[in-house]
């Protein structure tokens, strides 16, 4: 009750605000990691090999990744996702909010991924997590 009461007062806010675009980001991203889903951004659902097959009509672009953690560095920088169709980097740097990655072993896990499509040198498509959910902690 006293969370959606917030979200309405902070909504009512960010209308009046000028400059709300990086407020309504720092939101999204919050809401990810406790509910698994955006309140402002409609980010689109995508598979890995969706982003596999792709010829650069998602780069840049906000989406929803869902796998198996496969690995996870030694340093929490990064993590391999696979699901049934291929398997995906995550590069774990921006990430502002989720702690869980040193503290558990979350290898096995399935997680909901919220990120930017990039390339790396070789061309090869990864995702800049913005926001990670374990897929059984989302509503």
């Amino acid at each position: 009750m006293i969370k959606s009461i917030i979200i309405i007062l902070v909504m009512s806010v960010l209308g009046a605000c000028k400059q709300s675009n990086q407020l309504k980001k720092y939101i999204d991203y919050q809401s990810f990691e406790m509910v698994g889903g955006t309140l402002f951004s409609a980010p689109s659902q995508v598979t890995m090999k969706e982003i596999h097959l792709d010829k650069g009509l998602l780069f840049g672009q906000e989406v929803m990744l869902k796998g198996t953690i496969m690995e996870i560095g030694s340093y929490q920088t990064y993590m391999v996702l696979s699901d049934n169709t291929a398997r995906m980097l995550v590069v774990l740097t921006d990430l502002d909010f989720y702690d869980k990655i040193g503290e558990e072993n979350l290898k096995g896990e399935e997680v909901k991924i919220l990120g930017v499509v990039d390339y790396g040198k070789k061309g090869l498509p990864y995702i800049l997590a913005k926001s990670i959910v374990v897929a059984q902690e989302a509503v």
